[in-house]
């Protein structure tokens, strides 16, 4: 039955097809991931959408210990959502000298919209090509053992996002095989040629957010777009800098929440769209979903310098 209703989700989302009347509000919406699919698609899907809080009520969990099948153990911060539902699952990494707290936040409004959100703890300096591999162990570890999640996570999609180098790292995993339906790069930059190489292998679809090239360049961030071999797309938060794609930036984190140098609209706007990319990625493995609704926010300034290509 399960796998009806996601067949169904599936179409809506790929439909967008307007409905009649007043947009419903979130307390009206089914309480299973395919029905909140289904009734997204209803809709053509806006931005905006995603800047609130989903209609599912959330748990934290801090520090789980994530057994892998070599015996190693990766730290993370779970947040799931809460009845017990069937639904995907989304990992997300750190940047350089950066920690798992700073994509707290993001992690939540995931899960808001029923997705398993993983927040990782991995090594924050120089080992960001061995942070790819684990990731990629991660995964395969995941895909095996849903448990090790939730009883009820589906593994079949798992969706990889990264910022900073932690878009490095992701990238590795995916090159390297890891069994995902895509990936979410936040403001990525290359560590090495060997990232670069990575590139070439990625098949899966991938959005890049990234920060305003007025106010920030990451360190060599074009290429991801040039060198993916996957269905690609990229856009930039107008005005935002390379913190913005945390939420918490780890300044804030170190400053007692304080943070001149991000604005909450900017991080609201981050999330919102990885929470629109998710969906799409897991709802449809395209990324049809999260560009349509990124069109209103070009239209209005809040986004810009849009591109998109097909799969090589």
């Amino acid at each position: 039955m399960l796998r009806r209703l996601a067949t169904a989700a599936v179409l809506c989302l790929s439909c967008a097809c307007a409905s009649a009347g007043k947009r419903r509000a979130y307390e009206d919406y089914p309480v299973s991931y395919p029905e909140m699919l289904r009734m997204l698609g209803k809709d053509p899907p806006q931005l905006a959408t995603f800047e609130r809080a989903g209609p599912f009520a959330t748990t934290t969990s801090a520090n789980v210990a994530l057994t892998l099948d070599d015996g190693e153990v990766v730290t993370a911060d779970l947040v799931a959502p809460q009845g017990g539902i069937e639904a995907p699952v989304a990992i997300l990494v750190h940047g350089n000298q950066s920690q798992k707290e700073a994509h707290r936040y993001q992690a939540q409004r995931l899960a808001s919209y029923g997705v398993y959100a993983l927040a990782v703890q991995v090594p924050s300096r120089r080992q960001w090509i061995e942070n790819g591999e684990l990731i990629e162990r991660l995964t395969r570890a995941l895909r095996a053992n849903p448990a090790l999640v939730h009883p009820y996570a589906d593994t079949t999609r798992i969706v990889l996002i990264g910022h900073s180098f932690g878009g490095s790292a992701v990238t590795v995993a995916a090159s390297r095989g890891a069994p995902v339906a895509g990936l979410v790069l936040l403001d990525p930059a290359v560590y090495s040629a060997e990232v670069m190489r990575a590139m070439r292998k990625v098949k899966q679809p991938v959005m890049l957010l990234g920060a305003d090239f007025e106010v920030f360049h990451s360190r060599k961030r074009r290429l991801f777009y040039r060198h993916i071999a996957g269905e690609m797309a990229e856009i930039s938060v107008v005005g935002a800098t390379h913190d913005d794609a945390q939420q918490p930036s780890m300044y804030a984190l170190n400053a007692f929440g304080l943070d001149p140098f991000t604005s909450h609209e900017h991080q609201e706007l981050f999330s919102a769209a990885i929470a629109a990319s998710v969906l799409s990625l897991t709802g449809t493995g395209k990324l049809d979903f999260a560009w349509k609704a990124f069109a209103d926010a070009i239209e209005h300034g809040d986004l810009k310098d849009p591109r998109r290509r097909a799969a090589r």
